[in-house]
């Protein structure tokens, strides 16, 4: 019984650790990209944008053949289910 409660432990401290690796990560790029965007404020032209706000337009842009996308997610999140 006390081993099944040393497992459970462990994995909770690996887990726990490796989200505070990927969170450091994740402050360090943007704290670091912050500074940038605070200086460029108000202008709009496409050379001056860089980082996150390239990802911005790609993110809420709508998939050009969701259907066939989502058929295919579908079918292959079938499939890794089946393994």
């Amino acid at each position: 019984m006390l081993h099944q409660w040393f497992l459970i432990l462990n994995s909770l401290v690996v887990v726990l650790f490796l989200s505070g690796i990927v969170a450091t990560i994740l402050l360090r790029i943007l704290c670091k990209d912050n500074p940038r965007y605070s200086r460029i404020v108000g202008t709009g032209s496409a050379k001056e944008q860089f980082g996150w706000k390239l990802i911005y337009g790609d993110v809420f842009r709508p998939p050009q053949k969701s259907i066939l996308l989502s058929t295919l997610v579908g079918k292959g999140v079938q499939i890794a289910m089946t393994f």
